[in-house]
C-alpha cells in the first residue's frame, strides 16, 4: 500500500470493478476547453532506452483523449489539460503495461506521477509473463524487431535474441503480473 498513514480511502473509490480496459480504445472526439497550467507528468524506469517504443495513453469516459511518446529518459508530459479525472496507461512493447486511476487534474494545477512500475518479458502483451512469452520469445530467436514481434524484443536492442529471455528469466519476472493504482489524495493504492 502506497497510501501515507493515516489516509482515509473511500471504499467505492478504491473498488476494482471500476477499472477499465483501455487497449483497445479509439481516438474520441474532445471538446473539452483545456486549461492552461493544467498537466500531468511521469517517468517510468526501465533498463534500456525506449526509442520511441513507449507510449503515455491518457483516457477519460473510456475514451482516448491524449497520447505522447515516452521520452529516451523515461518521462513523459501531458499539457493544457482540461480539469477533470483521468486514468493513465503506460504502454511498452514487451513489457507489462501500468495504469493509474482516477487522476484528478485542477486548474494550474502539474500532477506527478512517482511511479510507474512495468516490468521486462510480456512478449504477448497478456499482462502476466509465463511460458507463453518465453515460448514467442524462442518462436522468434534471430530475428529482428519488426512490427510483427516487437513484443518479443525485451531490451530493445533491434534483435530477439538469447538476451531477451535471459530479461525474463534471470530478472526474477517469471509470473509476475501487471500492476494498477488509484490515485487518490495524491498517493497510490495498489489494485493489482
Amino acid at each position: 500500500m502506497l497510501v501515507p498513514f493515516g489516509t482515509v480511502l473511500n471504499a467505492a473509490a478504491v473498488d476494482a470493478s471500476l477499472a477499465e480496459s483501455y487497449s483497445n480504445t479509439a481516438l474520441a472526439d474532445y471538446s473539452a476547453e483545456s486549461v492552461a497550467g493544467a498537466g500531468i507528468t511521469g517517468k517510468v524506469d526501465v533498463t534500456f532506452t525506449f526509442n520511441g517504443d513507449g507510449v503515455a495513453v491518457l483516457t477519460q469516459n473510456g475514451s482516448e483523449v491524449a497520447r505522447v511518446d515516452i521520452s529516451a529518459d523515461g518521462t513523459y508530459t501531458f499539457d493544457s489539460l482540461a480539469a477533470g479525472s483521468y486514468n493513465l496507461l503506460i504502454s511498452i512493447p514487451g513489457w507489462t503495461e501500468y495504469n493509474v486511476y482516477d487522476i484528478s487534474v485542477s486548474e494550474n494545477e502539474q500532477v506527478e506521477i512517482l511511479e510507474s512500475t512495468v516490468i521486462a518479458g510480456d512478449a504477448d502483451n497478456s499482462g502476466e509473463i509465463n511460458i507463453s512469452d518465453i515460448a514467442l520469445v524462442l518462436t522468434n530467436m534471430g530475428k529482428a524487431s519488426d512490427d510483427e514481434n516487437k513484443g518479443c524484443d525485451i531490451n530493445h536492442d533491434g534483435l530477439v535474441d538469447i538476451a531477451d529471455v535471459t530479461n525474463i528469466v534471470t530478472e526474477q519476472n517469471y509470473l509476475e503480473k501487471a500492476y494498477s493504482s488509484y490515485f487518490i489524495n495524491n498517493g497510490y493504492t495498489d489494485t493489482y
